[in-house]
């Protein structure tokens, strides 16, 4: 019995690692690369934008099926309650009385046509020949609807890219909010234990000891905040992600940037009109509304020769016995060619749409390359900001923290009052809250400039 008992706690223990574990296994760590490689697999908006390009490579394939030829097979079967008949008149020179071989006059017939039941099956293959052209035309507007669809995936791709880093970091930021928080009401728990003990010894006031206590109270609810805060961007997070709100996430990531230097303007301009790939997105329909111009004005007036292969067979019959049905039938072929004349001018006008919507995307090319330097120009001043924020808030931390050191021993030694410890205790919390916020901001506008400037455009992958 005693043997059995000694072993209980090796087997809570045994059992205590194993739920550890498998706890564990249950955690989805999430790091900057573990999340971006997350977002472009369950992102629903950027799944969208691929799945165009899926419909895209489809439309390909429907504009080729235009030079395919269609092949229609058609099988009827027909029952006449009761036949129709039609009336034949033979003139009165065919009718002659045999007897006396005088004419009685023309001879009205009712002749019935066909029989009760007529069964037909038909094959027919049709084949353009040749359609003005439009055929070819109607291809190569689908591939550039193609290469459009493709490049919306990688504009998307960079979209999502400072989505994440904003949710992503914004995590990062409320997890160390939420300690410097915690750290700021131990402070605050500690100055008031230190107050306490100095009201008990007689040397401060109850009025010290209460404005010491109400400095605690009021730190509670500023890390409920902080803590629903936290709760708050893992939510958001996730839910970019395309993760279950109910999934266990930790991140892992760091509000440091990488303090590499960013280019100069000039540099970063010319980095942004050849990665961009918003140009060549405007390049692609620029050409796809020429290619709709030709297909419009090629469909009056051009001609379209055409090809048909056709076997049909017939049979008639009284009665329902299929098997004895006697089909006859035959085959043949058709060439041909039809010239739309007038279609109420609507290809005119159709045409002439096209040329406005050639025009209007120049302008728009034009407008985006000024539009591209501004928002260069912009991301480039925001950076440089948050990097002076950075820096004063990084200054003014140091100098909360040293004011923050002497205002307590002041106050120990009798010689300063609580007012300055208190103000210096808030300006401390502050200050270490605008550190974050900064480093959070020099984040952001880092990738915002890599958007601004096409960084992770690549070219061979959206040519």
């Amino acid at each position: 019995m005693h043997v059995r008992f000694l072993h209980l706690p090796l087997l809570f223990l045994t059992l205590f690692f194993v739920t550890s574990a498998i706890a564990q296994e249950d955690v989805l760590v999430l790091t900057w690369d573990k999340a971006w490689e997350l977002a472009q697999e369950k992102n629903e908006s950027y799944a969208t934008a691929r799945d165009e390009l899926v419909r895209a490579d489809e439309q390909v394939g429907e504009a080729w099926s235009a030079a395919l030829p269609t092949v229609t097979a058609t099988g009827a079967f027909q029952h006449y309650f009761e036949i129709p008949k039609s009336v034949m008149v033979l003139p009165a020179e065919m009718n002659i009385d045999p007897t006396t071989g005088q004419s009685l006059g023309p001879l009205r017939l009712k002749i019935q046509q066909g029989m009760e039941n007529i069964a037909t099956t038909s094959v027919e293959l049709n084949q353009t020949l040749w359609a003005g052209g439009k055929v070819g035309l109607g291809l190569k507007a689908a591939k550039e609807y193609r290469n459009l669809s493709e490049l919306s995936v990688d504009v998307a791709r960079e979209d999502l890219r400072v989505s994440l880093t904003e949710a992503f970091y914004a995590t990062v930021l409320a997890e160390e909010a939420l300690e410097v928080t915690l750290e700021s009401f131990e402070q605050s728990k500690a100055y008031f234990e230190q107050v306490k003990s100095m009201n008990d010894q007689g040397m401060v006031s109850e009025y010290d000891l209460i404005r010491s206590e109400v400095m605690v109270a009021n730190m509670r609810p500023q890390v409920t905040a902080a803590a629903t805060n936290v709760d708050l961007s893992y939510k958001a997070l996730k839910n970019l992600l395309g993760i279950n709100l109910n999934k266990e996430v930790v991140v892992e990531g760091e509000l440091e940037d990488s303090g590499e230097l960013l280019l100069a303007y000039d540099d970063a301009v010319q980095l942004a009109t050849s990665q961009r790939v918003e140009f060549r997105q405007l390049d692609h329909s620029i050409n796809l509304y020429k290619i709709q111009e030709k297909v419009y004005n090629r469909s009056w007036l051009w001609p379209n020769f055409f090809a048909q292969l056709s076997w049909s067979t017939t049979a008639q019959s009284e009665d329902m016995n299929f098997p004895k049905y006697e089909f006859l039938g035959g085959y043949g072929a058709l060439v041909g060619v039809s010239i739309p004349l007038f279609d109420g001018l609507s290809s005119y006008h159709k045409a002439q749409q096209a040329k406005v919507d050639v025009r209007n995307t120049m302008r728009q090319r034009s407008q985006l390359e000024r539009g591209v330097q501004l928002q260069v120009y912009a991301a480039q001043r925001e950076y440089e900001k948050a990097q002076e924020q950075l820096k004063a808030a990084l200054d003014a931390r140091n100098l909360a923290e040293r004011g923050y050191d002497i205002a307590q021993v002041r106050y120990k030694e009798g010689v300063g009052t609580q007012l300055e410890v208190l103000d210096a205790h808030q300006a401390l919390s502050g200050s270490k809250a605008n550190v974050l916020n900064a480093k959070y901001n020099l984040r952001v506008a880092r990738a915002e400039f890599d958007r601004a400037t096409g960084r992770h455009f690549s070219v061979s992958d959206t040519e």
